[in-house]
């Protein structure tokens, strides 16, 4: 991802090849005779082709900004693909034009509700903590899980939206630690256990397992382990597994 440089056009390019006395090799020209390029490596966002089978690099129209880069969180909420928790800038979010995935401008007319908006720009405000995980329920509102923290978003960011704090002590220790129970409910697994949030925007999150959990389940470090969630109608329970980082062993409850 290029952000600036002489006679460099900034954007996003895919890596061709990297060799230890020649650097990094694009697939595309960012200037002939660019120079004090400022630069940083990240995954990009990609579009799956399910008929042809294919990945290719998530691209906004021109002139209409730029398609974030390294984030590992994904939502839809009210026609907007939203993306946050970038390393280089975790506690931001990113919100395409309603119904238009390949708009980013962030820039257009201020009294256009369905522009494309961002936490560093929009009057429902930035979050403060780096983010962990997002959560939609319909159209009604998101959820943006931190480590110790909740927020929602009530409404539209670009419409009249706002958010607010739900808890400064209990968060999600990582993207994929809550699944949605049979009523519409979000269970999460926080440092503490596991959580619920009934649904509706108006609910706190209620403890539901610190006297029934094993102590191997509190204080999860998300850089050792992958977490996953899943709610079982059969068994009418939730799965929880913790993949190690470093091993293929998994955990499972």
């Amino acid at each position: 991802v290029i952000s600036s440089g002489t006679g460099a056009t900034a954007g996003t390019y895919l890596i061709s090849s990297i060799h230890a006395t020649n650097g990094i090799t694009l697939t595309a020209s960012a200037g002939a005779s660019a120079s004090g390029i400022v630069f940083r490596v990240e995954r990009c966002p990609k579009i799956y082709d399910p008929i042809l089978g294919t990945l290719a690099k998530w691209t906004a129209t021109a002139a209409l900004g730029q398609v974030p880069t390294g984030c590992p969180l994904i939502a839809l909420y009210r026609d907007r693909l939203v993306l946050a928790g970038a390393p280089v800038s975790p506690h931001v979010w990113y919100m395409s034009r309603q119904a238009d995935p390949l708009d980013w401008n962030y820039g257009a007319d201020a009294t256009d509700g369905g522009r494309a908006v961002a936490g560093t720009n929009a009057d429902a405000g930035l979050i403060g903590e780096p983010i962990t995980a997002l959560i939609s329920h319909s159209d009604d509102y998101l959820i943006f899980g931190c480590a110790t923290s909740l927020w929602i978003l009530r409404g539209d960011a670009g419409f009249g939206g706002s958010i607010d704090n739900l808890s400064r002590n209990v968060g999600i220790v990582t993207r994929g630690a809550w699944c949605r129970g049979p009523s519409g409910e979000v269970i999460f697994l926080s440092r503490d256990g596991l959580y619920m949030l009934a649904p509706g925007s108006s609910a706190y999150p209620i403890s539901i397992s610190r006297e029934k959990l094993p102590r191997e389940l509190r204080d999860i470090d998300a850089t050792m382990y992958s977490v996953t969630m899943e709610y079982d109608m059969l068994d009418r329970g939730v799965h929880i597994y913790l993949t190690s980082q470093e091993s293929k062993g998994q955990l499972h409850w």
